[in-house]
């Protein structure tokens, strides 16, 4: 039962990324990480400090 549902993982895994570029946690970690540097880049533009 184990062994199916892995393969069952695998091959969707693989139909997913051929569509998509990234999975879809790396997709809102990376969306929050650019988040966080948009702020950290205007704060510093408008002569703020942030930490």
């Amino acid at each position: 039962m184990v062994l199916a549902f892995i393969i069952v993982q695998i091959i969707s895994a693989n139909l997913y990324l051929r569509v998509y570029k990234q999975g879809p946690l790396e997709w809102l970690w990376r969306t929050l990480y650019n988040k966080s540097i948009e702020k950290k880049l205007e704060a510093k533009l408008d002569g703020q400090v942030l930490k």
